[in-house]
């Protein structure tokens, strides 16, 4: 996994047996251990599911699926452009409009520069198959 830094960080490295001890005594940092590991794993399997043989309609559709989730909405609100997003799923930015556009057209989703909203919950998982 790659980390980017914003502003200068410092990095820590904890040995393996240290890590065991804190664990072990410290409730606080194991539930915080468990929740990063947690976030980590949720992020590795969603890359490579989007990496996997997938259409760009799977793609957009297991995204917004997992954000509605997360944000516990149907009006999920976008941290990404559409050039970020596209680059998210390995696609064109011009690819993800056009497929963008289709959804809308057939009445799965509206959308605008800043959220997408899930119109019809029971026809987007029929059509993720």
């Amino acid at each position: 996994m790659t980390v980017l830094s914003k502003t200068d960080a410092i990095i820590l490295h904890i040995k393996k047996d240290l890590i065991l001890k804190l664990c072990q005594t410290n409730i606080y940092f194991l539930n915080n251990f468990l929740k990063s590991i947690s976030d980590k794993t949720l992020i590795l399997t969603d890359k490579i599911k989007s990496l996997s043989m997938k259409t760009i309609r799977q793609c957009i559709i297991d995204f917004l699926i997992y954000e509605s989730f997360s944000q516990n909405s149907r009006i999920i609100k976008l941290n990404y452009t559409k050039k970020e997003l596209a680059e998210k799923f390995g696609i064109q930015r011009s690819s993800l409009s056009r497929e963008l556009n289709k959804m809308r057209t057939i009445g799965l989703i509206e959308y605008d520069a800043h959220s997408i909203t899930i119109i019809n919950i029971e026809s987007f998982y029929l059509n993720n198959k």
